[in-house]
């Protein structure tokens, strides 16, 4: 099986959401309001929001969540290692979503 470049798929999936944007603006407006509805709240700090979104992300196999919150996880300061050892052991049945997760953080 060819590795994929994760990267290039995030990137592919935002322009998708713009285009999405164009179409119907309120909705991705609605999308934005209801995500940043748990920033707001301050229970949890960014990288912990997008930790747990990641390891949803895996677990329904959502090839372009987990691009996005692996992503978004890194630049809120989750290292690289910490979130392989989590992806991997939240995905011991799912072992091929836990290799996206783990390509994306790298």
């Amino acid at each position: 099986m060819a590795m994929l470049d994760w990267n290039t798929d995030r990137r592919q999936l935002v322009a998708g959401v713009g285009e999405i944007g164009k179409l119907s603006p309120d909705m991705v407006k609605g999308y934005a309001t209801l995500s940043g509805a748990g920033a707001k709240a301050a229970h949890l700090d960014a990288k912990t929001r997008e930790l747990i979104a990641l390891a949803v992300a895996i677990s329904l196999r959502c090839d372009g969540r987990i691009t996005v919150h692996a992503a978004e996880a890194k630049k809120h300061g989750a290292q690289n290692e910490w979130a392989r050892q989590r992806s991997l052991l939240l995905t011991q049945p799912n072992k091929q979503s836990s290799q996206r997760a783990v390509n994306v953080a790298a």
